[in-house]
């Protein structure tokens, strides 16, 4: 599956009534479960038990995922053209030298 078929399929689990502003609350949301998560590993609550770790991760990145092709899709965006987009802004400046630095301008 390419990402534009996945953002394609996540669109039909879109709740009818939510406004583009609350998936993007729900992308934020998301993305500190993420850390959450990252969070219990540093401080080992799953020492001994690395699987639960990382399904909870793999869960999570997920459901981040939905709420990014679905915030990509309000603004008539396809993920395919993020993707492209966000490789070609890194090419450029590993090609420059500046993959390290601050700024979206580098």
């Amino acid at each position: 599956m390419d990402l534009n078929e996945y953002q394609d399929k996540a669109a039909t689990y879109k709740v009818a009534g939510t406004s583009p502003l609350e998936r993007a609350f729900g992308l934020c949301e998301e993305v500190g479960e993420v850390f959450g998560v990252l969070k219990r590993m540093e401080r080992g609550d799953f020492a001994g038990n690395i699987g639960e770790f990382g399904a909870r991760l793999h869960k999570e990145l997920g459901d981040t995922l939905w709420y990014l092709s679905q915030v990509a899709a309000d603004n008539n965006w396809t993920l395919n053209d993020i993707a492209e987009t966000n490789l070609d802004k890194l090419e450029s400046r590993k090609i420059r030298g500046t993959i390290l630095g601050v700024g979206d301008n580098r």
